[in-house]
């Protein structure tokens, strides 16, 4: 069951979720995404934020879930470190009643030259259409539709293989002494962190902790 401060609910049984994690395996296919690549979720709380989590590991791609209620500068740097190919997001988000308009955060951090960034998949929540659509972003129902055709089945995964990227400050502090100059520091923390193969509580996946 999913409630937010507006009010809005809704109620899926396992089986409805795995439909829709099964469609948007089947899209991320569609949008290019294989086993290995990483991804940005820069999503509110809502079952789209989850079902994007669970597609990203059915299909073996590495999601990085970023907090919506980072900044441009912190989100753009986490994107940078992941590497990632792909962000997912929403037009905007309540909090304590105020909206905050993550698709305009997301373009902002973007608009550092995030080079390795492709495509941004738009969630539309509220009443208008986000300010700013270009070539590189797709609609939420427009993703969907990508995946007519395709499989959304699970791929095999080794134990050891990468699940998520977690950004944790505290860690990153006490890895890098030069604070003020941590991210840069970020993709050589993330390229260590897959070398040594640290191990995630509980998922036993290399991880930023």
């Amino acid at each position: 069951m999913y409630a937010n401060e507006r009010g809005e609910r809704r109620v899926l049984t396992y089986g409805q979720m795995l439909h829709e994690v099964r469609r948007a395996a089947a899209a991320l296919r569609g949008l290019g995404i294989e086993k290995g690549d990483r991804i940005t979720i820069y999503m509110p709380t809502c079952p789209e934020a989850i079902v994007t989590m669970l597609a990203c590991a059915r299909i073996g791609a590495i999601h990085s879930a970023v907090f919506a209620g980072f900044g441009a500068r912190a989100l753009g740097d986490r994107i940078a470190a992941s590497g990632s190919k792909l962000v997912v997001t929403a037009d905007v988000t309540w909090r304590k009643g105020k909206e905050v308009r993550l698709k305009e955060i997301v373009d902002a951090a973007l608009d550092a030259d995030v080079a390795e960034v492709e495509r941004v998949v738009v969630l539309r929540r509220g009443d208008e259409r986000p300010p700013r659509m270009g070539p590189r972003d797709v609609d939420w129902a427009e993703f969907l539709a990508m995946g007519v055709g395709r499989t959304g089945d699970h791929v095999e995964m080794e134990a050891n293989e990468p699940l998520f990227i977690q950004t944790g400050v505290a860690w990153l502090k006490s890895q890098h002494r030069d604070w003020e100059r941590w991210p840069q520091a970020l993709p050589l923390i993330w390229a260590a962190v897959r070398s040594s193969s640290r191990v995630g509580a509980r998922l036993s996946t290399p991880m930023i902790a």
